[in-house]
């Protein structure tokens, strides 16, 4: 009998980031499933609350209490290459549904810089997102290690309002977590720190974290050591290490 392990993670950095960290953690651990979770930050959140996943990823503004920051990428504004999206009055934006952390950020920061704009794509699903903005339909905020290579950052508009910085944070439930989903979390842990300096998501090298924003890993979630951890076989699993920083959930108030 294979054991299971609930991932939760908002769309825009399922396809940055899981793949490799899904593929590690499958060889490593063959005989336990991983199911993703996707939705927007508040409902992973209460999810993580109500025990229906067993560990979440967000995208948020800052920490909240419990959490541990993986990265901190800035938000910036992306196009179509070559694009005249950006010179449109009013502005063509797509944008997440009501529930996506980066949906109040950028409009405040439209309306304190006085653009105008109209909705093009509202959803949080990424795949219409990305289709309007490569047809040169709209313009987005997207986390700058999360934005795809056919694509590009709008750098050279003054026009457009400069938004704030956003953290890829890391939860596990309130309660004891499994030795699984810790492991699961220590797999998640290696892969952003892995890339916390080297080459952005849209082929640049670049530094995509700041001292804040880079994972340090310790034990102070579990209440036990790595040691304890690894010599607790799962599931038949062979004893491996399982370390990693994340605490308990904060409300869910904010997120993609």
């Amino acid at each position: 009998m294979r054991a299971k392990s609930r991932l939760g993670v908002p769309h825009d950095i399922v396809g940055p980031y899981l793949p490799p960290v899904l593929r590690r953690f499958d060889r490593a651990w063959p005989r336990v499933r991983v199911s993703l979770k996707c939705t927007t930050t508040p409902q992973l959140l209460e999810l993580l609350r109500r025990g229906s996943i067993d560990l979440t990823l967000t995208t948020e503004e800052r920490c909240g209490p419990g959490g541990k920051t993986l990265l901190e990428d800035d938000l910036i504004w992306v196009g179509a290459r070559n694009g005249t999206a950006h010179q449109r009055e009013p502005l063509p934006v797509s944008l997440g549904d009501e529930q996506c952390a980066f949906r109040q950020v950028v409009l405040k920061a439209l309306s304190g810089a006085g653009r105008d704009w109209r909705p093009v794509c509202e959803v949080s699903s990424m795949e219409p997102l990305f289709a309007s903005i490569e047809a040169d339909l709209a313009v987005a905020p997207l986390l700058r290690t999360t934005i795809p290579n056919y694509l590009q950052m709008i750098e050279r508009d003054r026009r457009l309002p400069a938004l704030p910085a956003f953290c890829i944070n890391m939860y596990l439930p309130p309660a004891r977590p499994s030795d699984i989903a810790v492991e699961l979390a220590r797999h998640v842990a290696q892969e952003f720190e892995a890339n916390a300096y080297g080459n952005g998501r849209n082929g640049r090298t670049e530094r995509v974290g700041t001292g804040a924003g880079r994972l340090r890993l310790r034990e102070e979630f579990t209440g036990r050591s790595s040691d304890e951890v690894r010599d607790r076989p799962a599931h038949g699993r062979q004893r491996s290490s399982a370390r990693a920083t994340v605490r308990r959930p904060p409300d869910a108030h904010r997120g993609l």
